[in-house]
């Protein structure tokens, strides 16, 4: 099997755009060595080749490595806005959510109920004593991040309900006007195993 051969059966490995590309440099080297022509023009021809099969090689390279910089350094800004939304949700400070949701912004509660908009529940906002978040990851779809992790609540309902207990919970964010707005979350309580 010759390398363009090669090259072209494994064109998938070299991204979508950059495969056949390559396939086609490699084929017009192969010919120019296996015809053996000695002319300046066909040393010229093949030095450009190689020239632009390094330049697209060191091209794929950069963007795939500032695309991979890019995705972390947008993964701590929001793990970086998760935790301080907790922490003003445990000053009770309303504001950093406010800034932050998107008008439609929809809650899915632990009890399957649907909260749309900014403001605080009708009966007041839960009294929430401690949140010990961990395990937060980010996947970003274009210019929406899913945001999940779990978080350890001790706290209260307004009504004295104890809602105290590990949860799942998940983000959505949107990159709005530059800055990442909440779109939504979710939350749902893990159930302990009980004693046998």
């Amino acid at each position: 099997m010759t390398i363009y051969h090669s090259i072209k059966a494994g064109s998938l490995h070299f991204g979508r755009w950059i495969g056949p590309y390559l396939s086609q440099l490699i084929y017009r080297i192969e010919n120019c060595y296996s015809e053996r022509r000695t002319t300046m023009f066909n040393f010229k021809n093949s030095f450009a080749v190689i020239a632009g099969l390094s330049l697209a090689v060191v091209s794929f390279v950069a963007l795939f490595t500032m695309s991979k910089q890019g995705q972390g350094g947008g993964e701590q800004e929001l793990i970086k806005l998760d935790r301080q939304l907790m922490d003003a949700t445990l000053r009770g400070d309303w504001s950093l959510f406010e800034r932050t949701a998107l008008a439609g912004y929809v809650f899915i509660n632990p009890g399957g109920g649907l909260e749309e908009g900014t403001r605080p529940p009708a009966g007041g906002p839960p009294k929430i004593e401690s949140l010990v978040p961990e395990d937060a990851r980010v996947q970003f779809h274009g210019d929406t991040a899913v945001l999940t992790g779990r978080v350890t609540v001790k706290g209260r309902l307004t009504s004295g309900r104890d809602i105290s207990g590990q949860y799942r919970y998940m983000r959505v964010f949107v990159r709005h006007q530059g800055q990442w707005r909440l779109a939504a979350t979710s939350a749902v309580l893990i159930e302990q195993p009980r004693p046998a």
